[in-house]
């Protein structure tokens, strides 16, 4: 019993074999999601960024540590048979605590992976997302001070009409706004969200 990895060695050592960086998640998803499923559902089981993976890992030892506070559990295999129960458990006590619906609605995407589990914690019903609700981003800003939204109306609109994000406007290239002979105007982003590339 002396040698047994710890329940947070344990986990690393999982999500580390959850990593697929270099595999790209879109391509999986072109040849795996059966038709007619809907692709934002699709999941490949697996991790494509270290971003994501920075999140997951932060989410699921925060699980474990509070198994281990609440419950006593000290390694995964006594974690595993009581998933759902646990989960559910845990999501609750942190909804009641009036945790961030944005934390929440991490954490079980979170779990579910950790734990292969598609439908982990289902039972229990998250609050809907408003957007009212959002406040990064929507209060004033150091770098805000100097902006003065008068001067840029052109870019505004350019953008507000698009659909761009930043990055992708700034990395934009005169060859890649392509108009049409009908008069529609279409517009290549080389690398957009994923890294995918989309008109």
């Amino acid at each position: 019993m002396g040698n047994r990895k710890s329940i947070i060695r344990q986990a690393i050592e999982r999500l580390d074999s959850l990593m697929a960086i270099g595999q790209s998640r879109f391509v999986a998803k072109q040849e795996q999601c059966p038709q007619g499923t809907p692709r934002f559902a699709f999941s490949t089981g697996l991790i494509h960024s270290h971003r994501t993976r920075v999140v997951y890992q932060e989410q699921v030892l925060r699980f474990l540590n509070w198994c281990r506070a609440h419950h006593h559990l000290r390694y995964l295999e006594e974690v595993e048979p009581r998933a759902e129960e646990l989960a559910c458990a845990y999501l609750l006590s942190y909804l009641h605590e009036g945790r961030s619906v944005y934390t929440l609605l991490t954490e079980r995407p979170a779990l579910r992976l950790f734990f292969g589990e598609r439908k982990l914690a289902e039972a229990v019903t998250l609050p809907k997302r408003r957007r009212e609700d959002i406040t990064r981003s929507r209060l004033p800003v150091a770098s805000d001070r100097q902006f003065q939204p008068a001067n840029w109306q052109g870019e505004i609109a350019f953008l507000e009409a698009w659909g761009l994000r930043r990055s992708e406007a700034t990395g934009l290239r005169v060859n890649e706004v392509i108009p049409q002979p009908d008069g529609k105007v279409y517009i290549l982003v080389r690398r957009g969200k994923g890294g995918r590339q989309r008109i």
